[in-house]
């Protein structure tokens, strides 16, 4: 079983998929594996809490395998790095913080 959190904006939400009715901002809930996949790349409405590696990694597959369809490259992590954290790592490394 995956583990969600609810974070959207729009404050309780109803899961009819999982039968659940006003799953409150913040609250945890439990999603069958096989259903995963649907939830796990909503961020802006739901925090992965515990999801299996096997679910994650069929994810990475699927956005790869869409990206790939599509012709774009895949995200590097650098590039998803919010700019106060680049800063960081370039203060780090000797070089400018911009």
């Amino acid at each position: 079983m995956a583990k969600f959190k609810n974070v959207g904006p729009l404050g309780a939400l109803d899961i009819d998929v999982l039968g659940l009715r006003g799953v409150e901002v913040g609250e945890v809930f439990e999603v069958p594996d096989h259903l995963a996949l649907g939830f796990i790349g909503q961020t802006e409405i739901y925090e992965a809490v515990d999801v299996p590696e096997s679910v994650r990694e069929e994810f990475a597959a699927l956005v790869a395998a869409d990206a790939a369809e599509a012709g774009e490259p895949v995200a590097d992590v650098e590039a998803e790095t919010p700019e106060p954290r680049r800063r960081a790592a370039k203060a780090e490394k000797g070089g400018e913080g911009e």
